[in-house]
């Protein structure tokens, strides 16, 4: 009984110790106390400046509850630059050459969150279109309505890539800070650039000449490279592992020498005395009979995805195996490699070679880690949405970088494209400020 007594005193004096120690930690500036019971709900709601909470527990995925109840700013978009056409003689597909015509309109939300080392800002927006450089290098590409005396024959680049870019300005400097999420050359490896005014120009960026590989001296010629066939799985900065699809990207490590000519194989695939695979898949594998009197048995569209997610020595084992209805076609080649590859280099032409070779990134390049929630090993061009989760230390890590600091407020920028980097829309003079209250 004695021992009991002692007992349940020695809890009471445990308690008041505590109590005490709570209240002058209560009582001090600028002390954080983490939450009793874990994640408190919020009702969001619309702000008109962007307020970045305080949570205890890092909130580092697209799937973290505080995401789904977070304030939010919502975007007035308006046409930041237009009407700009690319002067290197290439056709560009610009989908916001005059203004967005997609329903991107009122629906690009930001929310922001912090804890001890990072800021987190997560953007969502319902444009449902990828663009992840599908059919960049394309032969006999889209016509640009925009440049009426030009032609779209022989290859083009059609310039398709989404972007986003967050623009800080930089306390006591006159340069920016740019974080820009390419769909083409940083998605797929978790990341954004991280860059300055100076080393974008116009805020825009295009490395072709460092990262798209072509023979010959003028842009229209016929590229170096095509996919190795060899799966492109990689490691991550972080230790993960991925898959990045053939069919949009070629990784440096896996690509191989292009082979064939595609204006043969154009003549081969066309023409009823040779390969005729026309027959069944259209002009240029398009799939349109429209030209036909009696059209044939659809074969289907070569000019998709799919085209370039096979490899070469794969698309010659399908076209020539018994259950392909086209193998007598095929036959008519007579198993001359140099028109077969011909043949396998219009396919490949027709549905977009890459134009993008990409080098995963160290970790030492990784300052700004950007998550989504894209597929990269399968890509469809038609989804439910973009959702992309900024982290970068609240720390700076370069002479041109944001030093975040929780007492300070910070004027920034959204700036998106759809289809290319030199025209595009969002919003400028938006403000950032952080809240001191946990969640």
């Amino acid at each position: 009984m004695i021992n009991t007594i002692k007992m349940s005193q020695f809890v009471k004096y445990i308690q008041i110790l505590l109590i005490l120690v709570v209240s002058v930690l209560v009582s001090c500036e600028n002390v954080r106390l983490p939450p009793t019971i874990g994640y408190f709900p919020n009702t969001p709601k619309e702000t008109s400046n962007l307020e970045a909470a305080y949570f205890w527990t890092p909130q580092n995925k697209l799937t973290s509850l505080y995401w789904k109840d977070a304030d939010f700013v919502k975007l007035t978009l308006s046409s930041l630059k237009k009407n700009q056409l690319y002067g290197d003689g290439l056709i560009n597909m610009t989908g916001m050459y005059n203004w967005i015509s997609s329903p991107l309109k009122d629906t690009v939300i930001l929310k922001a969150g912090y804890d001890d080392e990072n800021i987190y800002l997560l953007l969502e927006w319902n444009d449902s279109t990828s663009n992840a450089s599908y059919q960049t290098y394309k032969y006999d590409g889209y016509a640009d309505p925009r440049k009426p005396d030009e032609s779209a024959i022989g290859w083009t680049s059609q310039k398709n890539s989404d972007n986003i870019s967050l623009i800080f300005n930089v306390e006591g400097n006159t340069n920016k800070d740019i974080w820009q999420w390419n769909m083409a050359k940083s998605a797929p490896f978790n990341y954004a650039f991280n860059l300055s005014e100076s080393e974008m120009g116009d805020i825009t960026m295009d490395n072709d000449a460092e990262l798209i590989q072509r023979n010959g001296t003028t842009s229209r010629s016929q590229p170096n490279y095509e996919w190795s066939g060899v799966s492109q799985s990689i490691t991550l900065y972080d230790g993960s592992k991925t898959i990045i699809d053939p069919a949009y990207y070629l990784l440096d490590d896996h690509k191989m020498s292009y082979e064939g000519d595609a204006i043969k194989g154009k003549d081969l695939f066309n023409t009823e005395s040779k390969a005729h695979c026309s027959a069944c898949h259209g002009y240029s594998g398009s799939g349109d009979f429209d030209d036909y009197e009696e059209p044939p048995s659809n074969g289907g569209q070569l000019n998709l995805e799919f085209t370039n997610r096979s490899s070469r020595d794969g698309l010659k084992s399908f076209i020539s195996a018994s259950s392909h209805e086209g193998k007598g076609y095929w036959d008519r080649l007579s198993g001359v490699s140099a028109d077969e590859n011909d043949l396998i280099a219009f396919m490949r032409s027709i549905a977009g070679i890459p134009g993008t070779i990409v080098k995963a990134p160290t970790a030492s390049q990784v300052d700004i880690k950007a998550l989504t929630d894209f597929k990269f090993g399968n890509i469809e061009r038609t989804h439910k949405g973009y959702k992309v989760l900024f982290i970068r230390k609240l720390s700076a890590t370069g002479i041109n970088d944001v030093e975040f600091s929780p007492t300070k407020e910070f004027k920034f920028s959204v700036r998106l494209s759809n289809n290319d980097e030199i025209n595009y829309i969002g919003e400028e003079n938006l403000m950032l400020r952080f809240k001191s209250n946990e969640l």
